[in-house]
C-alpha cells in the first residue's frame, strides 16, 4: 500500500488479541449473570404473616418443609463431592 492510499475496509477487532480479549470478556459477564441468577433463585426471602393460631401452624409446616429441601440439596451437595 502507498503512503496515500487508506484502509476501505476496517475491522471492528484490530487484531487477534484484542477480539480474544472481547471474547473472554463476553464468557466472563455471562458467566457472572449465571452466577447471580443461581445465588438469588438460592436465597429468596420469604416472609408469612402470622395473624392466627392456624397461621402460625401453617408457618411451621413452610418453616419445616423449606428445611427439608435444604436439606435434600446440601445430601445431593455432599454426595456430588464425593
Amino acid at each position: 500500500m502507498k503512503k496515500e492510499e487508506e484502509e476501505l475496509v476496517s475491522t471492528a477487532f484490530s487484531n487477534t488479541r484484542s477480539m480474544i480479549t472481547f471474547i473472554i470478556a463476553v464468557f466472563v459477564l455471562l458467566g457472572l449473570f449465571l452466577l447471580m441468577k443461581s445465588y438469588s433463585s438460592l436465597v429468596e426471602e420469604r416472609t408469612i404473616e402470622v395473624k392466627s393460631t392456624s397461621d402460625l401452624s401453617f408457618a411451621k409446616q413452610q418453616l419445616q418443609e423449606q428445611t427439608q429441601k435444604v436439606q435434600q440439596e446440601i445430601g445431593d451437595l455432599r454426595a456430588l463431592i464425593t
